[in-house]
């Protein structure tokens, strides 16, 4: 019976790892999606034309 038990903490502790893994992964992948955003929206953003009001205000 002891082993089974034994067996049993393995199989659960092992399952917890495969988590564990798996929730690093999904959030390294949304860290990546929104770093990839700001990229884009600078770029956006640097690609707009600007008003000549605009460029003396600007602290960029």
């Amino acid at each position: 019976m002891e082993s089974a038990l034994w067996s049993i903490n393995l199989l659960a502790l092992v399952y917890l790892c495969f988590w564990a893994i798996r929730q690093d992964n999904a959030e390294q992948e949304a860290q990546a999606e929104l770093a990839k955003a700001r990229a884009v929206r600078q770029e956006e953003h640097q690609a707009q034309p600007q008003m000549p009001h605009q460029a003396e205000h600007s602290v960029e």
